[in-house]
């Protein structure tokens, strides 16, 4: 495995542990999270800035009783790192239990995470959030 990996592959056990704070320190102070463009779906839109990412976080115990991330697989190439895994939750507003594949693209800069892309099936959520999908 490459050093990025290492490292992310930690992080990701952090943020399953509930260490938000450990999942995040491998973040740049600017760092930019890309979401889904469909509003109602938790996550969306683009968060720039660890804050705004750690406010991102914290909102998910409003929309979901269980959430859980799972990593399965890491692929790099020089300063990009692809993980593919799941996502296991459960709503809270209709006690739908999911499991939606993701994959999130995160690009380094100087040791940190710079750009993290998130691409998932929204529609599974949209279903378990009770929501109505609605485009940017």
């Amino acid at each position: 495995m490459g050093e990025h990996v290492d490292r992310l592959r930690q992080r990701y056990d952090a943020f399953t542990r509930g260490d938000v704070a450990d999942a995040l320190s491998l973040a740049h102070d600017d760092v930019l999270w890309q979401g889904t463009p469909v509003e109602n779906v938790p996550g969306a839109g683009d968060h720039q800035g660890k804050e705004a990412l750690q406010a991102m976080l914290a909102a998910i115990p409003e929309h979901w009783v269980e959430f859980s991330l799972a990593a399965d697989q890491f692929v790099e190439q020089d300063d990009t790192v692809v993980v593919l895994g799941h996502v296991d939750a459960k709503a809270k507003a209709t006690g739908t239990q999911v499991k939606v594949p993701f994959a999130h693209v995160l690009t380094f800069e100087g040791g940190k995470v710079r750009r993290m892309t998130s691409l998932t099936d929204t529609a599974i959520f949209v279903a378990a959030l009770d929501k109505k999908p609605i485009a940017r």
